[in-house]
């Protein structure tokens, strides 16, 4: 009968402990009063000192009141928590509170050189910071011009200009909001962080470097090796405009890691930028580095670059980067500019996906960038719109593009894009493939739409590597579509190689990087059953899952550089007599291995068949025959050949294990594996099969 009582003093003494932890700060900048308690509106603070000079806590609000002004740079001290940040915000009627920084004064607590601020964070977390216009602008570097009249002149004389002088005069280092870690916070992270609301402008910093301008996340070493990142990172709803020379930038000296080796690689987790807008910025307006699954969606990006050289934004040595529903537009080329597109997925990256996005008007193309002997692998660009990109002439010679494809970029493909060139468009390249110390391998141009209403358009692939296209369809002026390249393989046999077992999950499975070549010479996406193009085989219905899905994802595995095609052309209940030189089934094969190969290089047949021969003594010598003749019909004569074992008690396994000693040739056992029936694989083998064929064939290629 007392336990309510209980239970309500219970619950008053955490409200009041609570309440003393976590407690709403109001300054004033007209009317407060450093001596208040800053506790209510009545009795506010006054000044960014005295904010300064606090230790806040969990759960605690700093609201600065609407229409306010401060000068100089609000350091706070303390930290929020996970699901209690500390808050900076606005409160009362009127325009957003205004912070000023000064454009001087160096406020870098990490080191030694010079960076001002108007707002920064030091070994802090949980800080949410919303509804406020920031700037940090320092007039005397301007001959004493008001920061009115530099943003006007940003757009009298960059802006509205074509192709403008870049700007060569050094300033101070600058950011509105500095955010930095230093050392080991027990942790390996300092997290939740939100930027939301805000007005960033006026930050005049130094061209020369990207590590300042509007927002500047920075790790650093302190010696100790301790790795350290920033996780849980929010940046939304902004408007960051007129601002040297980065718009939203970090940089990690956790950085090293090559495409295999981590090797000193600590990513930051958790980044979201969402709905921002990106204007006049003096270069790029975004870029996110080291940093594992960040997001980039639904920001504008405007007359970016108008200073100095840049892309509007671009992704650098991250794994996962999702960039969608962008606007990338009017990004400006300066006089001899290297960059000016909308966005690039840079190098040490893997696994970046463009989609949805909408980039038009840009002086260059949007890039996928490979480093001189740097990585940058698995780009997907896919279901985007470019409209009218590449307006001006890139340095160098190499004129105006689209899309643009340099360096050691591997497996780069573009999918479901619409390209619309513009009349007043000329000689300009669809796509632009660039040595940059090496070439491109394994880029791609599947399903994409182009309307073509310019002059002169065409596609340089220069002496890039296994590059594939794939039903792409062409609208308007006609633009030649170089042959593409892969590594083809041909195979054939009866039914076990047609497939018999139950598709299951692989039904709908894709084997990235690998086409299937179907009954009109075109490639399609690699998935089961692949012997439905053949054209030998028996009823459809009878066609299911063969060893060639098995094969295709395992060499990919062993070879992730380079593209495949597979011509599957198989037909159950088959003998090895049938496949002789001058019958339907092997005249079949090599017409049909010669359409494929003019995409690329027939690389090796893989073979299985025996069930029909099962107890053939003479097996052996029937197959090194078709083998001779296969590769003389097709005129290489040392073409790979790798036959696959049968269901594993039957004779003719041993004739066809004598194989491995002929040249250029391997086996695939069937050793452990099961049947359905007694005959055909189960879908387990199958995919068993499949890999023990690719991991025998591996060693036989260059």
């Amino acid at each position: 009968m007392f336990a309510y009582p209980r239970i309500l003093c219970v619950f008053v003494l955490t409200f009041f402990a609570t309440s003393l932890y976590s407690k709403d700060y109001y300054v004033d900048a007209q009317h407060g009063d450093d001596e208040a308690s800053g506790v209510s509106e009545k009795h506010a603070w006054r000044t960014l000192e005295k904010v300064n000079a606090m230790t806040f806590e969990a759960g605690d609000r700093i609201l600065l009141k609407s229409g306010g002004v401060w000068s100089g740079c609000f350091m706070p001290q303390g930290s929020g928590k996970e699901g209690d940040p500390i808050v900076l915000s606005s409160y009362g009627e009127g325009p957003a509170p205004k912070i000023e920084g000064d454009g001087r004064t160096n406020r870098n607590e990490a080191n030694e050189q010079t960076i001002s601020s108007a707002i920064r964070l030091y070994n802090q977390e949980y800080w949410w910071i919303e509804n406020l216009e920031i700037t940090n602008y320092n007039a005397e570097e301007e001959a004493g011009l008001s920061l009115s009249a530099w943003e006007r002149r940003n757009i009298e004389l960059y802006e509205n200009v074509d192709t403008p002088a870049p700007m060569e005069e050094e300033r101070i280092r600058k950011v509105a909001i500095l955010v930095q870690a230093k050392g080991d916070n027990g942790k390996g992270a300092f997290s939740g962080f939100r930027f939301r609301n805000l007005v960033i402008h006026g930050v005049n910093g130094n061209m020369k470097t990207k590590h300042n301008g509007g927002i500047f996340f920075r790790v650093y070493d302190d010696g100790s090796g301790v790795p350290m990142r920033f996780d849980d990172v929010r940046i939304e709803g902004c408007t960051i405009q007129d601002v040297d020379r980065t718009g939203v930038s970090n940089v990690s000296d956790f950085d090293k890691r090559d495409l295999t080796d981590t090797e000193n690689w600590t990513p930051n987790r958790g980044w979201v930028i969402t709905g921002n807008t990106f204007r006049r910025t003096g270069a790029n307006a975004l870029i996110v580095r080291v940093a594992v699954d960040p997001l980039m969606e639904k920001n504008l990006f405007d007359a970016c670059a108008i200073k100095g050289s840049g892309n509007a934004a671009f992704n650098f040595n991250t794994d996962g980067a999702v960039w969608q529903h962008n606007e990338f537009r009017y990004t400006k080329a300066n006089e001899g500019d290297e960059d000016a597109g909308g966005v690039d997925s840079d190098y040490r990256s893997k696994n970046t996906l463009i989609q949805l996005n909408y980039s038009h008007h840009n002086d260059f193309g949007m890039l996928v960038t490979g480093g001189p002997g740097r990585f940058n692998d698995g780009t997907v660009v896919r279901d985007n719109l470019f409209e009218e990109d590449g307006q001006r002439e890139r340095k160098g010679g190499e004129g105006r593009f689209m899309v643009r494809v340099s360096g050691s970029a591997t497996n780069t493909l573009f999918y479901r894009n619409t390209f619309v060139l513009g009349e007043r468009q000329r000689d300009t390249k669809l796509a632009f493939h660039k040595r940059w110390g090496t070439w491109a391998e394994g880029t791609t141009y599947r399903e994409n739409i182009v309307v073509n209403r310019s002059e002169g358009a065409y596609i340089d692939l220069g002496e890039s590597r296994r590059n594939h296209f794939v039903d792409n369809r062409y609208y308007g002026n006609p633009i030649e579509e170089p042959q593409g390249e892969m590594d083809v393989y041909l195979l054939i046999g009866q039914s076990n190689m047609a497939g018999r077992a139950e598709l299951g999950d692989l039904a709908d499975e894709i084997v990235s990087g690998a086409g299937l070549l179907d009954s009109e010479g075109r490639w399609v996406p690699l998935d089961n059953p692949l012997n439905r193009f053949s054209t030998v085989r028996k009823r459809m219905e009878m066609q299911r899952l063969g060893p060639g899905y098995g094969f295709a994802k395992r060499l990919r595995e062993l070879r992730p550089e380079r593209s495949i095609g597979l011509v599957v052309n198989a037909r159950g209940g088959t003998k090895i007599e049938a496949w002789e030189k001058g019958g339907v089934l092997f005249e079949e094969a090599v017409a049909r291995a010669r359409i494929a190969a003019k995409a690329g290089t027939l690389r090796g047949i893989l073979w299985h068949q025996g069930e029909g021969n099962s107890k053939d003594e003479l097996y052996h010598e029937k197959l090194v025959e078709l083998v001779d003749g296969l590769r003389a019909a097709l005129e290489q004569p040392d073409l790979p050949f790798v036959a696959g074992q049968v269901e594993g008690s039957r004779p003719v396994n041993e004739q066809i294990a004598k194989l491995a000693s002929y040249p250029n040739c391997a086996v695939a056992s069937s050793k452990g594996l099961s049947t359905q029936d007694g005959t055909h694989f189960d879908t387990a083998s199958a995919v068993t099969l499949g890999e023990r064929y690719a991991e025998a064939l591996a060693p036989l290629l260059d």
